[in-house]
């Protein structure tokens, strides 16, 4: 996982989760800690084996992020201005790539800690 992926992936945790919006650094660093526990036990707790099951690593990953994030208000931040500018479809669209992208990069983070 390059290092702008994960300056993504954290910039998400911190300022995109609806619980923690308007939290102090250390509340958005405790939420995060708490996401990383929580995604490594149930990785434990489902026995997956990261190493010859991707697929349910990318599964568990995929469920758990769109659980704790609000991917539509992340791409309205992202998109800024432009946001109003865009259809119904093409809001989607965008919002249904970043997400698949975004989840596939913290899937390959926690197979590579492996």
């Amino acid at each position: 996982m390059t290092t702008h992926t994960k300056q993504w992936i954290i910039a998400a945790f911190l300022f995109f989760t609806t619980s923690i919006a308007s939290a102090t650094l250390p509340q958005c660093q405790a939420v995060v800690k708490k996401a990383s526990v929580d995604l490594k036990q149930a990785l434990i707790d489902q026995n997956i084996n990261l190493k010859n099951n991707p697929e349910a690593v990318h599964k568990l990953v995929a469920g758990f992020v769109q659980e704790h994030l609000d991917f539509k208000r992340i791409g309205r931040v992202i998109l800024g201005e432009h946001w109003s500018t865009l259809s119904d479809e093409q809001k989607e669209r965008f919002i249904t790539a970043f997400q698949s992208r975004f989840i596939r990069a913290y899937a390959q983070g926690v197979l590579s800690k492996t």
